[in-house]
């Protein structure tokens, strides 16, 4: 039987509003990967591939059911909003939810720990408007 390994690095760790999705799920630990970008969208972030960049990204990986993963499908807006890539993490090959946007058309405030977690409220706070 394959193994559904998610990496997740906002609103589903542990805390945030939609880690209900993965609170029945096997919870195998924490990461950091590289090649991405983070930035706020305020309420949410979003990674955005860019293999030169040296943030890593903090990350929560759990094991998680075939309906499981069709509910973070759901969720993630999958294909349309986000896409699914793979990265290599402590616990085997898991997949990501990165914007399906392209890194030259981001506006939105980048977050350069790699933590929007730990930056929650900072990030959440964020005024478009604002220098």
């Amino acid at each position: 039987m394959e193994k559904n390994l998610v990496a997740v690095y906002g609103s589903l760790k542990k805390g945030f509003g939609n880690y209900p999705l993965l609170s029945t799920s096997n919870f195998l630990g924490e990461c950091t990967i590289s090649g991405f970008r983070m930035f706020s969208f305020g309420a949410f972030p979003f990674v955005l591939k860019d293999m030169r960049s040296n943030y890593p990204i903090h990350c929560e990986v759990y094991e998680v059911s075939n309906e499981t993963l069709q509910h973070l499908d759901y969720l993630e807006g999958y294909p349309q909003f986000y896409n699914k890539d793979n990265v290599s993490t402590p616990y085997g090959r898991a997949t990501i939810y990165v914007l399906n946007r392209s890194l030259d058309s981001i506006t939105s405030p980048e977050i350069k720990t790699g933590n929007w977690t730990h930056d929650f409220n900072r990030y959440n706070s964020y005024d478009q408007n604002q220098d």
